[in-house]
């Protein structure tokens, strides 16, 4: 089973994720740091507590991480999640509190304790795990993999919708800290990055008949998903029932890695847009990274995450 650490600043796509990573019994999520992001430090901390609540999973212990980046003020997120950074569902507010660690030494800790066994999966700015490499730089080697959702590769058309900066290949995560994006990818430490062009590609999005499967579940977590990727889409109606690709933000299976990620060989200097990421591929195999001839992406993402919600 797969070690993981998930570094998150919740909004409703990174509570699907920690639903997923929770419920999946091929990975063994040790803990959660919150980082700020999509909002405050205060209200993505509070969503990672009623995430782990909703699924009474409160021995997995959520430590507050960075309140902003590491060189420059936080940015406002254009998208919005809802008043409740949950797409207005309105979860019970936690009565579980933030492990007595730092975001950062939370990291640091349990790296240290599971040395080469911990994958770190960055759903939101790679600000607490920059900082963890800058206050303890021994634990870089001892870090099994870095999977994170950022930058933009494939420069399709799905990365030009979703684009947040100053130009079609502009991702959130990046763009809100820029410098912690080129510590960590310049680390050494292994980089598995998900761009735009896979993590909000439409043709893995949900069907009216998988969103009725959610709904009818008898489960929570799948009724709030359900209400998640509605709200979703109705804040885009384009995205024909909501981007959320769950196997992206969690590792695609094995036999799909090569079509669905690549590894980042540049990222903005001073002057440059800060959320472009740039890839090493050809131009030509960048195109689409989500299709392979007869496969469905839609359907490996439904197959993919199925079984974990409904």
């Amino acid at each position: 089973m797969k070690k993981i650490l998930i570094d998150t600043d919740p909004g409703m796509d990174d509570t699907l994720a920690i639903i997923l990573a929770i419920k999946s019994r091929a990975v063994q999520l040790l803990g959660i740091s919150s980082v700020a992001g999509n909002y405050p430090i205060e209200v993505t901390t509070r969503n990672a507590l009623k995430t782990v609540e909703l699924l009474k999973r409160t021995d997995i212990p959520v430590a507050r991480g960075m309140q902003k980046p590491l060189a420059r003020p936080l940015a406002k997120d254009p998208f919005s999640h809802g008043s409740d950074g949950q797409a207005e569902t309105h979860l019970p507010e936690p009565t579980t509190k933030p492990s007595g660690k730092h975001g950062v030494d939370q990291i640091i800790d349990m790296v240290r304790a599971n040395p080469g066994e911990v994958t770190v999966i960055t759903l939101g700015p790679l600000t607490n795990l920059a900082m963890a490499f800058m206050k303890e730089p021994d634990i870089v080697p001892l870090v099994k993999e870095v999977v994170a959702i950022a930058g933009s590769f494939g420069l399709n058309k799905y990365a030009f919708a979703n684009a947040t900066g100053d130009t079609p290949q502009s991702e959130w995560n990046v763009f809100v800290d820029p410098e912690a994006a080129r510590l960590v990818f310049e680390s050494g430490v292994p980089v598995r990055a998900v761009g735009l062009d896979v993590a909000t590609h439409f043709d893995i999005n949900f069907t009216e008949e998988q969103l009725a499967t959610l709904k009818a579940s008898a489960r929570p977590e799948a009724n709030i998903v359900e209400k998640m990727v509605r709200d979703q889409g109705r804040a885009d109606p384009g995205a024909d029932g909501g981007r959320f690709p769950p196997p992206s933000r969690l590792g695609p299976p094995a036999r799909d890695r090569g079509r669905l990620e690549r590894r980042l060989s540049a990222l903005p200097r001073p002057g440059d847009d800060p959320g472009a990421g740039v890839s090493d591929g050809p131009r030509d195999r960048r195109k689409d990274l989500c299709r392979r001839p007869g496969q469905d992406p839609r359907r490996l993402s439904w197959q993919a995450g199925r079984g974990l919600v409904v």
